[in-house]
């Protein structure tokens, strides 16, 4: 049985590159939490937490996006 690609799945360039932008946060210090959830439909949520935060509750959101990478580069230009 084989698996046919959906109009939403992303290339090995979009992956590498979500995950670099994603490395970035990581290791920038800033952030206590970094959380990215999908569901079955493959829409995206990042949340991510500022250090600083002392509710402890999200800084930046991005919701509903269908592609990791367009996702990541949304919240990436809100910071």
């Amino acid at each position: 049985m084989s698996i046919s690609p959906s109009e939403n799945s992303m290339s090995d360039f979009d992956i590498v590159e979500a995950f670099r932008i994603i490395e970035k946060w990581r290791n920038s210090g800033e952030f206590c939490c970094i959380h990215i959830k999908s569901d079955y439909n493959y829409c995206w949520r990042i949340e991510l937490t500022r250090e600083s935060s002392c509710r402890h509750e999200p800084s930046y959101v991005v919701d509903g996006e269908e592609n990791l990478l367009e996702a990541v580069k949304e919240i990436d230009s809100l910071l």
